[in-house]
């Protein structure tokens, strides 16, 4: 299922003449340059609570990990393609 996420809502992102985005997706401000991010670093970036982070990693609208059983890591290219496509699916 597709999930819309309005840009609005997070950090903006500048585009170019073509209508693609005009920055690195290396240097996205405000999001560490790491392939594996903490819920809490993703929630600071959204603006939105930690439990939402894991409401979304539960829901699919993020791909994360567990490695523990406990705590999850959230892909960071799972975090770009929502931010680029309001969804994680491809």
């Amino acid at each position: 299922m597709a999930r819309f996420f309005p840009l609005s809502s997070g950090p903006s992102l500048k585009k170019d003449w073509q209508g693609k985005a005009a920055h690195s997706l290396k240097s996205i401000e405000g999001l560490p340059d790491r392939d594996l991010l903490k819920p809490k670093e993703v929630a600071a970036f959204f603006r939105v609570s930690i439990k939402k982070i894991y409401e979304w990693q539960d829901e699919g609208i993020i791909r994360g990990i567990n490695p523990t059983g406990k705590m999850i890591r959230i892909f960071r290219s799972s975090v770009i393609a929502l931010i680029q496509n309001g969804s994680t699916e491809k």
